[in-house]
This record gives C-alpha cells, sequence and structure tokens, in this order.
C-alpha cells in the first residue's frame, strides 16, 4: 500500500512503499523556468544525494598528535558521523596540510575520495575540487567546523567542505 506525505507546497512529494522512500521534484530547475515534474526516483542512492558533504579535517589528540580525517555527512555537517562515515586513512603525498596537490581518502565502506584543494582565499570560498567515483563532482569551500566531532579520543575540526554546489559561474554536472 502506498501512502503519500506531502513534504513542502511548492517543493517535493515523497512516496513510501515497503520501506523505500521516492522523490517527485516539482520545483523549478533553473530561474524564472516553469515548475516540472520529475520523478519518481529513489532517495539515498550514491549519484542521487544532493545535500552530501566530506569534510576534511584536522583533528587532535589530548597530547596534540596530529591526524587528518574525511569525514562524509549525507547533509549538512553537524555532530559524530557512522564511523563507516569517517577515515583516517589520508594519503597526503607527504604534504602537510590540504593544499597543493591530490588527497586521497578510503573509507571502511571501499569508497575512495580524492580532493585536489588548489587555494585556501578565505572562509567559504572556493579552494578545490573532489571525486569519490560517483559521476556528480563535488566542490570544496574553506570552512572552518571548529570541534564538529569527537571521535576514537580526537577532536577534529573541519577545514574544507566539499558538496554538490557549484561555485558562481560554474555549472553543475
Amino acid at each position: 500500500m502506498l501512502s503519500f506525505l506531502c513534504l513542502a507546497a511548492t517543493a517535493a512529494f515523497a512516496v513510501v512503499s515497503t520501506g523505500m522512500a521516492f522523490l517527485t521534484d516539482l520545483t523549478p530547475t533553473t530561474p524564472g523556468q516553469a515548475a516540472q515534474k520529475h520523478g519518481p526516483r529513489r532517495l539515498q542512492v550514491r549519484g542521487d544525494r544532493p545535500l552530501e558533504h566530506v569534510v576534511l579535517a584536522n583533528c587532535k589528540s589530548s597530547s596534540s598528535a596530529q591526524s587528518p580525517q574525511m569525514a562524509y555527512y549525507n547533509g549538512a555537517p553537524s555532530g559524530v558521523p557512522n564511523r563507516d562515515d569517517v577515515t583516517s586513512d589520508v594519503q597526503r603525498g607527504g604534504r602537510q596540510g590540504w593544499t597543493g596537490g591530490q588527497v586521497t581518502g578510503r573509507f571502511p565502506t571501499g569508497v575512495a575520495f580524492t580532493a585536489t584543494i588548489t587555494t585556501t582565499s578565505g572562509e567559504g570560498q572556493y579552494a578545490g575540487i573532489g571525486y569519490n567515483g560517483y559521476p556528480e563532482e563535488f566542490y570544496c569551500y574553506q570552512k572552518t567546523l571548529k570541534g564538529l566531532y569527537k571521535l576514537d579520543g580526537l577532536t577534529c575540526d573541519g577545514v574544507y567542505s566539499c558538496n554538490h554546489t557549484a561555485p558562481p559561474g560554474k555549472l553543475s554536472t
């Protein structure tokens, strides 16, 4: 049996059937364009997660030992992520910090995320690009998230937040 749930009058409707969620998007795809019906399409499928973020974090132990981590969030970064969504297996090519080349982290799920941070232009500013093997690229922004999470005796501060929001002047893929 299907049940319908109105999420917002002009935004979307979710259809729930046997535990699977679907989305019918009724929002305009570009400014000034009439609303169009898209869907149904399954939610929570990689490649269909417009709000997902990968945070590049600097973590410290109580003895000030440093450890780079990447943390995956299915929505806005907040709190302790699921343990399978955090990796300390971050390869920075011998560099300190996140800038100047490719940085790759492999998550316990087997997914690898590679970011290329090319600039440190200021809080909230575009800093580089990221990929996780799925078609949609990530755009990384300098974003200070002090004390974002604590895990395994480490306190982690977000430094860059990567998501699917393209910087001004670039179309999302």
